[in-house]
């Protein structure tokens, strides 16, 4: 069976969209190979048959970056304290959790820690696991038989039985890592037969991921598609349309033509989505223009951003991702002063509303501030602002919860290069010592 025009005008039309955005990419041999019957049942011979042999200089085993002792020792207690959760009834928080400090991990170059972390993870999450090492690597330029490992562990993960993985989404998940990585390595085939059993949402934000290596010529096809899956109305569907949008203004920002049809698109997907995706977006864009150094167009996207986030009601720990982000563009064009503005910003108003702020959502508004300080190089500031995090943290009865914030504090002190003082670290440690019943 070969995917034709015709019958792709048959399909659904969500489907078709994607199918379409796919095959736009992708190119048209590739698809018709991609939706045979029988791809599904070659894939794995297919991908041992078709793997690169790997050079006599090709590592054998992922290679950590150099790292701070701090670091280090933030990440093991962040995984210590994530894996302290006891699996029964608490699997998918402990392993959320997990997978945050294997991330973290990979964000710091430390591709063999993760490779260790990663089977420890109990869950569906362990085949992401391993997908998000196998992309580590293969960004990096590395190739060789511990790629290869990565992949069919991940591959194994995805074929768990249903009542296992328990939601389609969370199969589709890995498989569309597997398609983002058999795509890097240039192994199409294998990439698009992934692709082609993934449902529409999970299609179409691994689309979104591969929309900055569109060429001039599939501009408008693609276009086209993202107005075909927006008009679904599902919101993950506009989240991703919205995000493949982002990239490829980014791709094409240089052309002032296409870049307003982006423009004009994104307030037509957006019209029905959540408030808080148009600021994604225009931070998007903001930094698409600091990209492709239009220093004073990114500062105008970033007015207009403020404007906008001035004007609606904010949970304190969504204003603070999002001033974080603001404030780190800020910085990156250059405009310091506006920069410290939106920390300061985001910190007065948790400080306005903390009492009303539950004591399990206290630690994640003040992450981020903490992130935006050690950006800003306000290290005593940073560290202050650790500390109230991690006693904010600890107030919750529930062990749970307190495992969850020392887990992501210290993974996001290790990721901001703020080492904790004596007193600080010794808290830490005997937070980790207090996580017991209840749970």
């Amino acid at each position: 069976m070969t995917l034709s025009l015709r019958m792709l005008a048959c399909l659904r039309p969500e489907l078709a969209a994607l199918m379409a955005l796919a095959c736009t990419v992708g190119g048209w041999a590739l698809a018709q190979e991609a939706v045979d019957a029988s791809a599904p049942a070659r894939r794995v011979e297919l991908g041992r048959s078709q793997a690169a042999a790997p050079t006599s200089a090709a590592p054998d085993a992922p290679r950590d970056g150099e790292l701070a002792p701090y670091r280090a020792e933030l990440l093991d207690l962040a995984f210590d304290a994530a894996s302290a959760m006891p699996l029964r009834p608490h699997v998918k928080s402990r392993s959320l959790a997990q997978e945050g400090v294997l991330l973290a991990c990979l964000e710091l170059d430390q591709a063999a820690r993760a490779a260790a972390l990663a089977p420890k993870i109990e869950n569906w999450r362990r085949g992401t696991a391993y997908a998000e090492v196998a992309l580590h690597c293969i960004r990096k330029g590395e190739r060789g038989d511990h790629i290869e490992r990565f992949l069919e562990r991940a591959h194994v993960e995805s074929e768990a039985p249903e009542e296992e993985l328990g939601q389609t989404w969370r199969r589709d998940r890995i498989r569309a890592k597997l398609a983002q990585a058999y795509g890097l390595l240039g192994r199409q085939s294998e990439s698009l037969m992934f692709r082609a059993e993934l449902e529409n949402a999970e299609a179409l934000r691994l689309s979104a991921l591969e929309s900055e290596r569109v060429s001039d010529q599939q501009f408008d096809a693609v276009v086209e598609s993202l107005d075909q899956a927006a008009r679904i109305g599902d919101f993950d569907m506009i989240r991703y349309a919205l995000d493949a949008s982002v990239a490829l203004y980014k791709r094409f920002y240089s052309n002032e033509k296409r870049r307003a049809k982006l423009e004009e698109r994104v307030q037509e997907y957006w019209r029905s989505a959540p408030f808080g995706l148009r600021i994604d977006v225009l931070l998007g864009f903001a930094e698409a223009a600091h990209a492709h150094g239009a220093v004073e167009h990114a500062g105008e996207l970033l007015a207009q951003t403020r404007d906008q986030v001035a004007g609606a009601r904010w949970l304190a720990a969504d204003y603070s991702r999002v001033m974080k982000r603001m404030s780190r563009t800020y910085r990156d064009v250059g405009q310091l002063a506006k920069a410290g503005e939106c920390v300061r910003a985001a910190l007065e108003k948790f400080e306005a509303e903390r009492e009303q702020i539950p004591n399990f959502e206290r630690a994640a508004a003040l992450r981020p501030i903490a992130e935006a300080q050690a950006a800003l190089e306000e290290r005593g500031a940073a560290l202050a602002t650790y500390r109230r995090a991690v006693e904010d943290g600890a107030e919750n009865p529930n062990a749970r919860c307190r495992a969850e914030d020392l887990a992501a504090t210290c993974s996001s002190m290790a990721v901001a290069g703020v080492e904790p003082d004596a007193e600080l670290k010794a808290r830490l440690l005997a937070l980790r010592a207090g996580l017991k019943d209840p749970w």
